[in-house]
């Protein structure tokens, strides 16, 4: 039966020829002590008074203490009482030895396991004293709720089922740790599965529940992360399409009221804030203030916790705006208690029954059907977010902007909106060739080269039109012209 067992240093027990010990074995680098028989631990815990005939090996100075023959020294905390107490059982263990016939060559060894017996015994009365004042089960519950708490509220879940298939996968494997090796493994075995952009997302999630739960930070292992940039070269994800600022126009000038005043107020709400249809869902009657010229729309509860607003003015999109979400408002049953701003509507009148984010996702694609664009499906719900932020970034806004608006506490994402526009490649491109104006002007506007009229029947004046800007709207079919007019008269 095991009595104890303690950690040594192996190579120092090497240096001391402590060999041939058929019950001390190596594991795991450690020495494990087996006991001999159940008479022998006995007399070592009973054995508590010092001999005073000199001990049958010889070995204790004139402090009484026990001193080793074999070269080294090893440490003994403790106060008198302690080093005594241990001199003592190892006093008693050592007579028993002898009587048995055990060589002297194995004494420091006995040393170190009953000095290893002491540190188990002041152990076992730690523990009982913690056994006598256990801690209360509601402070034990507080403390695990506590530690939930640490991951996102909304997808904890979500975290909490990808942390328990990784210790389901590592039950099944038979390993009990967590390090790089364990979960290279276990990430190889995932990529038979699941895309890259799934892998990345359970990475993610299991990289926040693993220092949640065993405050080990999986994000310092670089071979893994290298691994899963190596295995994400050449991915493209699949991104929602994006609807572009004439096709917004057209649908809120084209499409009937009678129909679809709820979509088209929820097509003005979710590209002017860049909202989420989570935040569509949610939107509370409260959270929309009318301020004459416009509103102004509050978010309060997003994805990343920070908090939004934004506004709709009343010349945007080539309507006013804010009077199509006046009337969409206006028809909301009176002493009505539900709070959700967007309610189902129906026969040109909205009912009690709230919209839910199933139907505000398909928005969108509602829209694109309508405008007959090719993969109307491909128009999800998230494309009203893109569509928002692609818009201000071709419309010059910088990247603080840009981060501003979405919500992002990330420059990554707001990143790729900057490098997808066509604005900003409109601008690379004009301060490579060195062409006049900006690139708005290049979207909106043609540029008419210099142009001279004569006018009279003796040329007696000349119009000179400098690099006029002609600007054609196409839903209101009317044309303006910008120019610069220099008039030069030659009187003879």
């Amino acid at each position: 039966m095991t009595f104890g067992a303690f950690r040594a240093d192996v190579g120092l027990l090497e240096q001391w020829k402590i060999s041939g010990v058929p019950r001390v074995v190596g594991v795991s680098g450690a020495v494990k002590v087996h006991a001999f028989d159940e008479h022998l631990i006995d007399g070592l815990f009973v054995a508590t008074q010092h001999s005073e005939e000199e001990d049958v090996m010889g070995d204790y100075g004139e402090s009484g203490r026990f001193e080793s023959s074999l070269p080294g020294t090893f440490p003994v905390d403790g106060d008198d009482d302690d080093r005594r107490a241990i001199d003592g059982d190892l006093k008693g263990l050592l007579e028993i030895l002898a009587e048995q016939g055990v060589g002297v060559e194995y004494k420091f060894l006995l040393f170190l396991i009953v000095y290893r017996l002491h540190l188990y015994k002041t152990l076992c009365k730690l523990v009982k004293m913690e056994e006598s004042d256990p801690v209360p089960e509601t402070i034990l519950e507080e403390a695990e709720e506590a530690t939930r708490q640490l991951l996102p509220a909304k997808s904890r879940e979500h975290y909490e089922k990808v942390f328990s298939e990784f210790n389901d996968w590592k039950e099944e494997r038979g390993v009990m740790t967590i390090n790089e090796e364990v979960l290279l493994s276990y990430f190889l075995n995932l990529k038979k599965r699941y895309a890259i952009s799934s892998m990345w997302s359970k990475y993610s999630m299991l990289k926040a529940a693993i220092k949640v739960y065993k405050t080990i930070d999986i994000g310092k292992y670089s071979k893994l992360m290298a691994y899963l940039k190596n295995q994400s070269r050449g991915y493209r994800p699949k991104k929602a399409e994006v609807l572009e600022r004439t096709h917004v126009e057209e649908f809120l000038t084209r499409a009937c009221d009678k129909e679809y005043l709820m979509i088209k107020v929820a097509l003005i709400m979710g590209v002017s804030g860049a909202c989420r249809c989570c935040e569509l869902t949610n939107l509370k009657i409260s959270d929309v203030e009318d301020r004459g010229a416009y509103l102004i729309v509050s978010i309060p509860d997003t994805k990343t916790g920070v908090s939004r607003k934004f506004t709709i003015l009343e010349e945007g999109f080539s309507i006013n705006t804010v009077e199509k979400c006046r009337k969409y408002m206006s028809l909301r049953p009176k002493k009505l208690s539900i709070e959700r701003f967007f309610l189902r509507y129906a026969k040109q009148k909205c009912t009690s029954q709230p919209v839910g984010i199933n139907t505000l996702s398909k928005v969108p694609s509602i829209v694109a059907s309508f405008l007959n664009l090719v993969n109307a499906e491909a128009y999800t719900g998230h494309c009203m977010r893109r569509t928002s932020t692609t818009l201000l970034a071709n419309g010059g806004a910088n990247l603080t902007t840009i981060k501003r608006h979405g919500g992002w506490r990330s420059s990554a994402i707001a990143e790729t909106y900057i490098e997808d526009s066509v604005s900003n490649k409109l601008d690379i491109s004009r301060k490579i060739q060195g062409y006049p104006g900006t690139s708005r002007s290049l979207l909106e506007t043609s540029i008419v080269p210099k142009t001279t009229i004569r006018s009279g029947t003796d040329n007696n004046y000349k119009l000179l039109i400098n690099g006029n800007e002609v600007k054609y709207d196409k839903t209101k079919n009317e044309m303006s012209i910008n120019v610069n007019v220099n008039v030069n008269i030659n009187n003879k």
